[in-house]
């Protein structure tokens, strides 16, 4: 089964959310820092969908990285208007 983990700034993230729980993915959402850096270290995820910034004003950068470093999949998304503003440790 696929496992995907959300995080979540808006209502996009809850409509990606639900196209994947659609799928038969089960879903993980996280609308804190704290909650997204402790499911990337920890949860048996096949992949994430990551919003550059969440609820508590913090970017995910560290969460991408994290990500990284376990070989786990995923996408970034964001409501910046500019690609400067989604540079991210994750190189």
């Amino acid at each position: 089964m696929l496992k995907a983990a959300c995080t979540t700034g808006n209502l996009v993230a809850l409509d990606i959310a639900d196209a994947f729980k659609g799928a038969g993915a089960q879903v993980i959402i996280s609308r804190i820092l704290q909650d997204a850096l402790h499911q990337a270290a920890t949860a048996n995820l096949s992949a994430a969908v990551i919003d550059h910034a969440l609820h508590d004003g913090v970017t995910t950068s560290d969460v991408c990285a994290q990500l990284k470093e376990r070989d786990i999949p995923f996408i970034v998304y964001s409501g910046f208007s500019s690609w400067k503003a989604l540079v991210l440790k994750a190189n």
